[in-house]
């Protein structure tokens, strides 16, 4: 058997079937209550201060362009690896519960400063991170990979929705919250 395909199997007997479908659903649900509690709540104007008042995610920038669509094509296809160099960093040394908070949670959401989101973004991924780490900790790496990914796919998807005029969730493209 090849490595990637060795790797593929060996990511299917970790999860088991019967953990499949809590990460890839659990990603938009996870998604819809963030929008929810954050339309919901009021934030001091410290709160909505980004590097550079950027106040978006760079990698969602081009979905104002004209090409949007074959960028959000391209972006769709590279987010679950994304979502794997991710874990891989945030989750992966992760071996308790200091560890968990610290690096799991805390850097995990900080670090997304470097893609100029707001600092009430940075509060929410630190506790995206939390629940990363506790799915982590609980079914293993190969789910929170999923979880990690079908998030940022579901937020993808609102942008998009967004962009086309569908739905109004909050989510507009210039403060889009995908953070792959």
């Amino acid at each position: 058997m090849t490595g990637f395909l060795a790797s593929v199997d060996f990511m299917y007997q970790q999860l088991g079937q019967h953990v499949q479908a809590l990460p890839i659903l659990g990603g938009p649900l996870l998604l819809l209550v963030g929008i929810t509690v954050n339309r919901s709540l009021p934030a001091p104007a410290i709160l909505n201060w980004s590097p550079f008042h950027v106040r978006a995610n760079l990698a969602l920038l081009p979905v104002r362009t004209r090409l949007w669509p074959l960028y959000v094509v391209a972006l769709a296809a590279v987010i679950p690896g994304l979502a794997l160099v991710e874990e891989l960093a945030f989750r992966y040394p992760v071996h308790g519960l200091l560890t968990g908070v610290l690096l799991g949670g805390v850097a995990f959401g900080f670090a997304h400063l470097t893609s100029f989101v707001t600092l009430r973004m940075c509060l929410y991924l630190t506790v995206i991170g939390w629940l990363f780490v506790a799915v982590y900790l609980t079914w293993g790496f190969w789910a929170v990979v999923l979880l990690h990914a079908s998030y940022n796919l579901a937020a993808l998807g609102a942008v998009v929705t967004e962009r086309l005029g569908w739905f109004r969730l909050g989510v507009r493209p210039e403060r889009a919250a995908v953070a792959p």
